[in-house]
């Protein structure tokens, strides 16, 4: 799970992490329609992902993501 992946350095994470064979779990505060371009990344690579929209700051989006 990487956190703030949508976009950014954690979306490079994110991208590295797909390269070296990792299933990726993308939690961002950002809409799904918005991080496309990082979870389109991640498929090309033939690695899994799932997006889920949470904000880690906020107990329930926490405990819902879990």
């Amino acid at each position: 799970m990487v956190t703030g992946a949508a976009r950014g350095i954690g979306a490079a994470i994110a991208r590295k992490l797909a390269e070296d064979g990792y299933s990726i779990g993308i939690l961002d505060v950002l809409d799904e329609e918005r991080a496309v371009e990082t979870i389109d990344a991640i498929k090309k690579t033939g690695g899994e992902v799932l997006y889920v929209q949470a904000d880690i700051s906020r107990k329930e989006d926490r405990e819902n993501a879990v």
